[in-house]
C-alpha cells in the first residue's frame, strides 16, 4: 500500500459512438420475444458468438476509434498519455455475418439447415445490419497510430531492447514521444511511467473493462508509484451500450468474488464496488 504525497482520481468517461448504438440496437433485437420467435435457433446460439472475448474485443476497437479527441485534449494540457489495451490483434468479425459452422459444434450439427434459413432470413429482413459496413473499423493499435504516428508501443511484438528504449524515450521531458500504447499482458508489471520531475502530468486510459480488482492495481501502478511528481488521473472508457454493461456486470461479479477475494479480502470487495459505483456514475467530462 502506497502513502505518497501526490493523489490519484478514477473516473469512467463515456465516448459516444454512432456505430456503437447502432449496433447495439441490432443486439438488442436478439432479446426482444417477437425476434426470438421469428429466429428461435439464431437466437438460442447468439451467445456462441456473443462470448465475453469478442464483445470485449468489439467495444475496445470501437473506443480506440473514438477516443483520438480526447487523446489530443490531455495532449493540449501539457500531459503525457499511457493507454493500456487487452489486444495485439483485435480485428473482430463482422457482428451480424452468423457462420453457422462456428455456432454449431458437433452434437448441434444436426441443426445446419434449419439455422441456414434463419440466417437467410435475417440477411433478408435486416439488410441495415448485414450490410453495415465495418472497413473504417481498425484494430486498437492501427486505430491509435494512425492518429498519432509518434507514439510507442509496449507490447510482445516489439524487442526487450525497443521497449526499453521507447519507455526511456517517453519518460525523457526532452524527447518527442507522449504517448505510450501498452497492451495489458506485456505492461501490468514492472512498467515505470510515472512523472518524475513535475513537468509531464501522466494520464493513464484504460480501453479494456476493469473487470480484474488485482489487475487494475497493477495497472494503476504505472503512473502511481514512488517519486510520483503529480496527480495522477485514471480513466477507464465506457460506451455505456446494453452489450457493455452485460459484459462488465457479469465477469466482474464472476472474477471479483473468486481469486481476487483470496488474494486481497476487502480490497477486492471494496475495488469491486469502485468500479461498479464508477461505471454507474459514467460522465462526460472534458480532461
Amino acid at each position: 500500500m502506497l502513502d505518497l504525497d501526490m493523489d490519484y482520481s478514477r473516473d469512467f468517461i463515456i465516448i459516444d459512438s454512432e456505430l456503437g448504438e447502432f449496433i447495439n440496437s441490432g443486439i438488442e433485437m436478439f432479446y426482444e420475444e417477437s425476434f426470438r420467435k421469428t429466429f428461435p435457433y439464431l437466437t438460442s446460439l447468439f451467445s456462441t458468438k456473443y462470448n465475453y472475448l469478442y464483445v470485449n474485443q468489439l467495444l475496445e476497437c470501437i473506443k480506440a476509434k473514438e477516443i483520438v479527441p480526447r487523446i489530443k485534449q490531455h495532449l493540449e494540457l501539457g500531459r503525457k498519455v499511457i493507454i493500456f489495451h487487452s489486444y495485439n490483434h483485435s480485428t473482430v468479425e463482422h457482428p451480424f455475418h452468423f457462420d453457422p459452422m462456428k455456432l454449431l459444434s458437433n452434437d448441434t450439427m444436426y441443426l445446419l439447415g434449419k439455422l441456414n434459413r434463419e440466417i437467410a432470413l435475417f440477411e433478408k429482413l435486416y439488410p441495415e445490419y448485414y450490410n453495415l459496413d465495418l472497413n473504417h473499423l481498425d484494430n486498437t493499435r492501427e486505430a491509435i497510430l494512425k492518429h498519432f504516428p509518434n507514439a510507442k508501443e509496449f507490447n510482445g511484438t516489439v524487442t526487450k531492447k525497443n521497449r526499453t528504449q521507447y519507455l526511456k524515450d517517453f519518460n525523457s521531458d526532452y524527447g518527442n514521444t507522449n504517448i505510450l500504447l501498452v497492451q495489458e499482458k506485456a505492461g501490468k508489471e514492472g512498467l515505470s511511467a510515472h512523472d518524475k520531475t513535475g513537468n509531464f502530468q501522466r494520464v493513464l486510459i484504460q480501453l479494456g473493462l476493469p473487470t480484474q480488482p488485482t489487475t487494475s492495481i497493477q495497472i494503476e501502478g504505472r503512473t502511481y508509484r514512488q517519486g510520483v511528481m503529480s496527480n495522477s488521473p485514471y480513466e477507464y472508457i465506457t460506451l455505456q451500450t446494453s452489450f457493455e454493461r452485460i459484459a462488465f456486470g457479469t465477469k466482474i461479479a464472476e472474477r471479483s468474488r473468486t481469486v481476487e477475494n483470496l488474494a486481497m479480502g476487502n480490497l477486492a470487495r471494496d475495488l469491486e464496488t469502485s468500479f461498479k459505483e464508477g461505471y454507474l456514475n459514467a460522465h462526460y467530462e472534458k480532461p
